[in-house]
């Protein structure tokens, strides 16, 4: 009897730590599949022009954020392949982008009497998007002196773009007008491998739609199941 009644004891034991450890990877797994998401997503650029021998594309990025109730749109110039300078930026499509944006302000840093940093304007020269690109500008900024150590985004320097939401819209409308290639952004690039080098241009890639691995739905199955369970138990 008394040995029967410690492997009985054992069994509640191993049973009540079983429990335990799947109550555990369910709170913990529920805990990040219900936590805020973060509002930010990068977007990559490819060039539709080619005008040279050197394709500039990875030197430009964008971080879309959402920063004090705005989208805003930080573009940085890396010296990921060679020198270049970003002296037009153009946002569309039109008719998507203006439903959901308009133009708050611009976050930028210049000096004007070393003619250094980065300084824009609303409106570009030209108004549309060249280098093959078909749609229409929502809105456009370009550089108050464009080239190369002007007021262009040169390599090591950024521009930061911030936009209101207009109606209903909120930052998932952005990112979801990205990722299905309603929202653009296209830029006019100069100063390609210095002084004397060529322009591009250039438009943000679409973003890949990530799928969660097999194992990683497992293991919420298994988070989910967990949590079942010790709701089950708490009722019982």
């Amino acid at each position: 009897r008394y040995l029967l009644a410690s492997v009985s004891a054992a069994k509640v034991s191993l049973g009540v730590i079983k429990m335990d450890i799947l109550k555990r990877v369910g709170l913990s797994l529920a805990a990040i599949v219900f936590a805020p998401a973060i509002s930010a997503f990068p977007l990559t650029f490819s060039n539709t022009s080619n005008n040279g021998d050197t394709d500039v594309a990875g030197n430009f990025g964008v971080d879309v954020t959402e920063d004090g109730g705005d989208a805003k749109f930080e573009f940085f110039n890396v010296n990921k392949v060679d020198e270049a300078s970003i002296t037009a930026i153009y946002f569309g499509k039109k008719g998507e982008f203006d439903s959901l944006l308009s133009f708050s302000n611009l976050v930028q840093s210049f000096d004007t009497s070393e003619k250094s940093g980065v300084k824009f304007s609303e409106g570009a020269k030209p108004n549309e998007p060249g280098g093959g690109i078909k749609w229409d500008a929502a809105f456009a900024s370009d550089a108050d002196n464009p080239g190369y150590n002007k007021y262009g985004i040169d390599v090591g320097e950024s521009l930061a773009f911030y936009f209101d939401y207009l109606g209903s819209a909120v930052f998932d409308d952005v990112e979801s007008g990205f990722y299905s290639g309603d929202l653009v952004i296209a830029l006019h690039v100069q100063s390609i491998t210095g002084d004397d080098g060529y322009s591009d241009w250039f438009v943000t890639k679409q973003p890949p739609v990530t799928v969660p691995e097999p194992s990683t739905i497992a293991l919420l199955g298994l988070g989910l199941i967990g949590l079942g369970i010790s709701r089950k138990r708490k009722l019982a």
